[in-house]
């Protein structure tokens, strides 16, 4: 399961408990590329799962929406194309070796594809959508 490859994934076993969502059918918001020494790739994407016990405060204010924020740190990109617009598709994380290979796929087609050293989830936000 995707959860074993991420560095710091008490955050969403917090929120989920046990039922760790799936990477299937997310909203792709935002994929951003840092250059420097090493390339760092962030990835902002919505859930289609909803925890069972929503935290107190997301039931206050509605929360219809989960969002990760995720930064993948020392990434060779290995693929990337897509034209734009508003993607749902299925985020693949695989290890190899000391890696981590993760992948955006829309309708059987990568979008994109980073090898990784590290996964780090920095965020998950609850909001109303819509």
């Amino acid at each position: 399961m995707w959860i074993k490859l991420i560095e710091n994934q008490e955050i969403i076993k917090a929120i989920y408990g046990e039922q760790i969502p799936s990477l299937d059918k997310v909203s792709l918001i935002e994929v951003r590329i840092v250059y420097g020494e090493d390339i760092q790739c962030y990835l902002r994407f919505d859930l289609k799962i909803l925890p069972l016990k929503m935290p107190e405060k997301w039931t206050q204010n509605n929360v219809n929406t989960v969002q990760l924020d995720m930064a993948l740190m020392s990434s060779d990109i290995v693929s990337f194309a897509t034209s734009g617009g508003n993607l749902i598709g299925s985020i693949e994380i695989v290890s190899d070796n000391n890696s981590k290979i993760i992948s955006f796929v829309v309708e059987g087609e990568n979008i994109f594809v980073i090898k990784s050293k590290w996964i780090h989830l920095r965020t998950v936000t609850g909001y109303l959508n819509g």
